[in-house]
């Protein structure tokens, strides 16, 4: 095990902004923004808290996702990792990659339990993703 590198990283959250676009040569880039909820204590008080996880995934896997992955659904997703550097207004900033590998959607969106509306009416606002549970 030591000599195999293991890059895997799972979330669990609800899907909020499903962005797809085609790369030149026309093979499909799905963006899709995951909220991951968070309970802590502070003091003695519980806090709710989301981070938005963004998940690029690519070709078939991608396609799949397209038709399954609505707003609102809640997916387990298995991505790897990488982490990069840019400059912005002379700092250096860090950000993160994560493609997925593989998914399971755990609870279908209110309105598409049928996983049939390729409509791809989605909406703008990428402010709330619902609550997991």
């Amino acid at each position: 095990m030591y000599g195999t590198p293991v890059n895997k990283c799972a979330f669990i959250g609800n899907v909020g902004k499903v962005d797809p676009s085609y790369t030149g040569n026309g093979r499909l880039r799905l963006k899709i923004n995951l909220a991951v909820h968070t309970r802590r204590k502070v003091d003695d008080e519980w806090k709710d808290e989301t981070t938005w996880v963004p998940v690029v995934a690519w070709g078939a896997l991608a396609e799949s996702m397209q038709k399954t992955c609505k707003k609102r659904a809640i997916i387990a997703v298995d991505t790897s990792y990488t982490p990069y550097t840019y400059e912005s207004n002379g700092e250096t900033r860090y950000g993160h990659n994560f493609t997925a590998i593989d998914y399971q959607v755990i609870k279908w969106a209110e309105n598409d339990q049928s996983n049939d509306d390729d409509s791809g009416d989605e909406e703008e606002d990428n402010s709330d993703g619902g609550d997991i549970f």
